[in-house]
Protein backbone atom coordinates (compact mmCIF):
# COMPACT_ATOMS: atom_id res chain seq x y z
CA UNK A 1 0.00 0.00 0.00
CA UNK A 2 1.64 3.16 -0.85
CA UNK A 3 1.58 5.76 1.49
CA UNK A 4 1.32 8.57 -1.66
CA UNK A 5 -2.75 9.17 -2.49
CA UNK A 6 -4.50 11.53 -4.54
CA UNK A 7 -2.33 13.79 -7.00
CA UNK A 8 0.99 12.48 -4.98
CA UNK A 9 0.47 8.89 -6.13
CA UNK A 10 -0.26 9.99 -9.56
CA UNK A 11 2.80 11.85 -9.69
CA UNK A 12 5.36 8.43 -8.53
CA UNK A 13 3.47 6.52 -10.95
CA UNK A 14 3.72 9.06 -13.92
CA UNK A 15 7.38 9.69 -12.60
CA UNK A 16 8.52 5.40 -12.98
CA UNK A 17 7.04 5.58 -16.15
CA UNK A 18 8.68 8.53 -17.29
CA UNK A 19 11.87 7.51 -16.23
CA UNK A 20 11.42 4.37 -18.02
CA UNK A 21 11.89 6.48 -21.38
CA UNK A 22 13.48 9.72 -20.58
CA UNK A 23 16.99 9.95 -19.20
CA UNK A 24 17.13 11.39 -15.50
CA UNK A 25 18.90 14.70 -16.97
CA UNK A 26 16.20 15.43 -19.20
CA UNK A 27 13.27 15.17 -16.66
CA UNK A 28 11.80 17.85 -14.96
CA UNK A 29 8.92 17.71 -12.64
CA UNK A 30 6.47 19.53 -15.04
CA UNK A 31 6.66 16.74 -17.51
CA UNK A 32 6.12 14.01 -15.05
CA UNK A 33 3.22 16.39 -14.09
CA UNK A 34 1.91 16.77 -17.38
CA UNK A 35 1.87 13.07 -17.83
CA UNK A 36 0.33 12.50 -14.47
CA UNK A 37 -2.30 14.82 -15.64
CA UNK A 38 -2.06 17.44 -12.72
CA UNK A 39 -1.42 20.97 -12.96
CA UNK A 40 2.71 22.22 -12.10
CA UNK A 41 1.68 23.66 -9.17
CA UNK A 42 0.20 21.07 -7.68
CA UNK A 43 3.26 19.02 -8.10
CA UNK A 44 5.31 21.82 -7.05
CA UNK A 45 3.19 21.56 -3.58
CA UNK A 46 4.17 17.57 -3.47
CA UNK A 47 7.95 17.73 -4.23
CA UNK A 48 10.07 20.61 -4.66
CA UNK A 49 12.13 19.33 -7.26
CA UNK A 50 13.19 16.59 -9.75
CA UNK A 51 15.29 15.04 -7.29
CA UNK A 52 12.70 14.89 -4.07
CA UNK A 53 10.16 13.11 -6.70
CA UNK A 54 12.98 10.76 -8.11
CA UNK A 55 14.03 9.98 -4.33
CA UNK A 56 9.98 9.21 -3.67
CA UNK A 57 9.95 7.38 -6.38
CA UNK A 58 12.55 5.23 -5.06
CA UNK A 59 11.12 5.24 -1.41
CA UNK A 60 7.51 4.14 -3.25
CA UNK A 61 9.36 1.18 -4.95
CA UNK A 62 10.67 -0.04 -1.79
CA UNK A 63 8.00 0.44 0.58
CA UNK A 64 5.43 -1.09 -1.88
CA UNK A 65 7.71 -4.02 -2.64
CA UNK A 66 8.67 -5.11 1.28
CA UNK A 67 11.44 -7.73 2.00
CA UNK A 68 9.81 -10.88 3.17
CA UNK A 69 12.83 -12.51 5.32
CA UNK A 70 12.64 -15.90 4.70
CA UNK A 71 13.68 -18.50 7.55
CA UNK A 72 17.13 -19.39 6.51
CA UNK A 73 20.06 -21.18 8.66
CA UNK A 74 22.01 -18.69 9.40
CA UNK A 75 22.92 -14.82 9.22
CA UNK A 76 24.90 -14.71 6.16
CA UNK A 77 21.83 -16.99 4.00
CA UNK A 78 19.78 -14.19 5.04
CA UNK A 79 21.36 -11.37 4.22
CA UNK A 80 22.42 -12.94 0.80
CA UNK A 81 18.27 -13.23 0.16
CA UNK A 82 18.00 -9.73 1.50
CA UNK A 83 20.60 -8.31 -1.20
CA UNK A 84 19.26 -10.91 -3.62
CA UNK A 85 15.65 -9.28 -3.15
CA UNK A 86 16.89 -5.64 -3.21
CA UNK A 87 19.02 -5.85 -6.35
CA UNK A 88 16.51 -8.16 -8.06
CA UNK A 89 14.00 -5.31 -7.39
CA UNK A 90 16.40 -2.41 -9.22
CA UNK A 91 17.14 -4.90 -12.07
CA UNK A 92 13.17 -4.67 -12.75
CA UNK A 93 13.15 -0.60 -12.70
CA UNK A 94 16.95 -0.15 -13.68
CA UNK A 95 15.87 3.49 -14.82
CA UNK A 96 14.98 4.48 -10.89
CA UNK A 97 17.56 2.76 -9.56
CA UNK A 98 20.37 4.91 -11.83
CA UNK A 99 18.05 8.47 -11.11
CA UNK A 100 17.83 7.83 -7.59
CA UNK A 101 21.44 7.49 -6.95
CA UNK A 102 22.08 10.66 -8.55
CA UNK A 103 18.68 12.10 -6.57
CA UNK A 104 19.56 11.54 -2.91
CA UNK A 105 22.81 12.75 -2.82
CA UNK A 106 21.58 16.12 -3.06
CA UNK A 107 21.42 18.63 -0.20
CA UNK A 108 17.85 19.51 -0.16
CA UNK A 109 15.68 19.42 3.17
CA UNK A 110 12.63 17.41 1.08
CA UNK A 111 15.89 15.19 -0.28
CA UNK A 112 17.02 14.91 2.86
CA UNK A 113 13.47 13.87 4.49
CA UNK A 114 13.32 10.83 2.12
CA UNK A 115 17.26 9.76 2.29
CA UNK A 116 16.75 9.24 6.09
CA UNK A 117 13.30 7.25 5.68
CA UNK A 118 15.59 4.82 2.77
CA UNK A 119 18.15 4.74 5.52
CA UNK A 120 15.88 3.90 8.28
CA UNK A 121 14.03 1.19 5.74
CA UNK A 122 17.24 -0.56 5.28
CA UNK A 123 18.73 -0.30 8.92
CA UNK A 124 15.56 -2.36 9.34
CA UNK A 125 15.90 -4.88 6.93
CA UNK A 126 19.13 -5.36 7.72
CA UNK A 127 19.20 -5.87 11.01
CA UNK A 128 16.29 -8.20 11.06
CA UNK A 129 18.34 -10.24 8.56
CA UNK A 130 21.19 -9.93 11.01
CA UNK A 131 19.28 -11.45 14.05
CA UNK A 132 15.76 -11.47 13.44
CA UNK A 133 15.83 -11.51 17.48
CA UNK A 134 16.51 -8.39 17.71
CA UNK A 135 20.25 -9.41 19.39
CA UNK A 136 22.34 -7.22 16.30
CA UNK A 137 26.11 -6.29 16.79
CA UNK A 138 25.95 -2.56 15.65
CA UNK A 139 29.27 -2.99 14.45
CA UNK A 140 28.24 -5.32 11.94
CA UNK A 141 25.17 -3.38 10.88
CA UNK A 142 26.80 -0.18 10.25
CA UNK A 143 29.26 -1.90 7.86
CA UNK A 144 26.70 -3.51 6.14
CA UNK A 145 24.83 -0.55 6.06
CA UNK A 146 27.70 1.28 4.67
CA UNK A 147 28.17 -1.20 1.90
CA UNK A 148 24.94 -1.45 1.10
CA UNK A 149 25.35 2.04 -0.01
CA UNK A 150 28.68 2.18 -1.59
CA UNK A 151 27.11 -1.32 -3.79
CA UNK A 152 24.49 0.70 -4.36
CA UNK A 153 26.11 3.84 -5.45
CA UNK A 154 28.51 1.67 -7.64
CA UNK A 155 26.33 -0.21 -9.73
CA UNK A 156 23.74 2.97 -9.70
CA UNK A 157 26.41 4.83 -11.34
CA UNK A 158 26.99 1.88 -13.78
CA UNK A 159 30.22 1.29 -12.59
CA UNK A 160 29.94 -2.51 -12.14
CA UNK A 161 26.37 -4.56 -12.93
CA UNK A 162 23.81 -5.47 -9.72
CA UNK A 163 24.97 -9.28 -10.43
CA UNK A 164 28.66 -8.36 -9.10
CA UNK A 165 26.99 -5.96 -6.93
CA UNK A 166 25.36 -9.09 -4.89
CA UNK A 167 28.61 -11.31 -5.12
CA UNK A 168 30.76 -8.34 -3.73
CA UNK A 169 28.09 -7.57 -0.80
CA UNK A 170 27.56 -11.42 0.28
CA UNK A 171 31.47 -11.75 -0.11
CA UNK A 172 31.50 -9.17 2.43
CA UNK A 173 28.87 -10.24 4.82
CA UNK A 174 30.93 -13.70 4.97
CA UNK A 175 33.77 -11.79 5.94
CA UNK A 176 32.17 -9.17 8.46
CA UNK A 177 30.24 -12.12 9.80
CA UNK A 178 33.27 -14.42 10.16
CA UNK A 179 35.38 -11.90 11.54
CA UNK A 180 33.18 -10.50 14.64
CA UNK A 181 32.49 -13.93 15.97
Amino acid sequence: MSRWDGSAAKLIAAARQTLATTAYDDLTVRLVAKEAGVAPATAYNHFKSKQHLVAATYLDLLENNPIQHQPAADAHERLSNLFTRLLGLLDDCPEIAAAATVAMLADQPDVKQVRTRIGRLMRANLSKALAPDGDVDERVLTTLEIAWAGALMRSGLGHIPREQATKELNDLAHLVLKGSQ
